[in-house]
């Protein structure tokens, strides 16, 4: 690893520890939420959180759209090549998925060691409620996986980020409105057309796929890197001749 990319990597971590932190404590704060709520509604109530993987995953994606161009503008300005200033981007995305998915399986132990004997109580993340079930309290190895599921669910919702931050930096100003149309109808109607279509014409390939995916954690893991590395692709080919203005632009 060069030097500049060494420092890159060290700067963007600094900029994950401030809002990864902000984003812990909010998740404290709603779970702490929850356990008041659940003394409120008494015990024929029900109180869940299951929103960590959730909100995480949406952090990064954010984090993808909002950081990049400025990581790329300031190692530009101190001399550092677009490349190394791309690839610097994943490994800092990778291990700062990894230190808030390790913080929120840490947490999601603590609540669900607080929730027993409450039966109308449950915490649990994304991981659980698809393969363990709502109100599984998980093992020590079941939060491992279940850290390194949220890390890969983030992962591909940084890569799209990625995508999304680069092809607005690559467009003019007529063509990012464009792009923002098209992308916001693609999401309302043609994503769901399209997966219909997919279900109407291929029910095997669709049923097969799921299956695939609910079949094993891994599988679906496995997934997520794939969504990861080809928005990751896909983003360096954008800003590899992108025009990289001065920092007051």
């Amino acid at each position: 690893m060069t030097t500049t990319m060494r420092a890159s990597i060290q700067y963007q971590l600094r900029d994950y520890r401030t809002s990864g932190l902000i984003l812990f404590g909010v998740n404290v704060i709603l779970i702490l939420l929850a356990i008041l709520g659940m003394f409120s509604v008494g015990i024929n109530g029900e109180v869940s959180y299951t929103a960590y993987g959730f909100s995480a995953a949406i952090f990064m994606l954010v984090c993808g759209i909002v950081t990049a161009r400025q990581v790329i503008r300031l190692c530009a300005q101190m001399g550092t090549g677009r490349k190394t200033a791309f690839l610097s981007l994943l490994p800092s995305a990778v291990l700062a998925s990894l230190a808030i998915a390790a913080a929120g399986e840490v947490l999601m132990a603590a609540a669900q060691a607080v929730s027993i004997g409450y039966p109308n109580l449950y915490f649990n993340d994304l991981y659980g409620l698809i393969y363990a079930g709502f109100d599984t309290t998980l093992s020590v190895g079941q939060h491992i996986t279940s850290a390194l599921f949220n890390t890969c669910l983030m992962l591909a919702c940084y890569g799209f980020g990625l995508f999304c931050s680069f092809l607005y930096w690559k467009l003019s100003k007529i063509g990012c409105v464009i792009a923002g149309i098209l992308m916001g109808l693609f999401f309302l109607g043609g994503l769901p057309g399209l997966s219909r279509m997919i279900v109407v014409q291929y029910p095997n390939l669709a049923e097969d796929f799921a299956a695939f995916c609910l079949q094993s954690g891994w599988n679906l893991m496995a997934v997520f890197l794939v969504i990861f590395l080809v928005f990751s692709f896909i983003s360096w080919l954008l800003v590899r001749n992108v025009n990289i203005r001065g920092w007051h632009k």
